[in-house]
């Protein structure tokens, strides 16, 4: 019986990929990119200033996400921004706490590097551009998938980035991260 529901949950996953691959290779077709002030995405918009007014930390925003359109929309919930850092849950569906069924993912900036809990997975050593070294570590899939994450640290600071799906999500989380680091 166990095995009969991972089978479903895995069959569940690949379409749920066929539809969100559908629908980006629809956007990077049509050239669909949000409207959104100069560097910063439009799911930002309104989190931005509340980064740069309450953390030390300067905010390293993608300008990409992947799967996500006016159909789809992405939300940046701030759940926290100190002196020491910020953290800001990306939610598909409000309200949203983190929750399996609304969390697309995190963005978060640091004064201290992040250890990501439960994470025993691939990790590999990745290259951002501009020669930034970055650890990228795996999504695990079981019931659900976790998120897929690439840290960096950048000018002192410690960033990290996460998006949840299934494997294999280096190459579009790489995407991600380039988006938020500046040239």
């Amino acid at each position: 019986m166990k095995n009969l529901v991972r089978v479903f949950f895995l069959c569940l996953c690949l379409t749920i990929i066929g539809l969100l691959s559908d629908t980006l290779s629809a956007q990077q077709g049509a050239g669909a990119q949000p409207a959104s002030a100069p560097g910063v995405s439009a799911v930002f918009q309104e989190a931005e200033p509340a980064l740069r007014r309450e953390s030390s930390v300067p905010p390293k925003l993608p300008r990409f996400l992947p799967f996500m359109d006016e159909a789809h929309p992405i939300h940046a919930v701030v759940q926290s921004a100190t002196t020491s850092g910020y953290s800001i849950l990306l939610a598909n569906a409000l309200p949203c706490e983190g929750a399996n069924w609304c969390l697309y993912g995190t963005v978060k900036g640091s004064t201290q590097p992040f250890k990501h809990e439960g994470k025993s997975g691939k990790t590999a050593p990745v290259l951002l551009q501009g020669g930034i070294k970055a650890n990228f570590f795996d999504s695990e899939c079981d019931t659900y998938c976790s998120q897929a994450y690439v840290d960096w640290k950048e000018n002192g600071y410690y960033y990290s980035i996460g998006i949840k799906g299934p494997n294999p999500m280096r190459k579009v989380l790489l995407k991600v991260a380039n988006s938020a680091v500046k040239p």
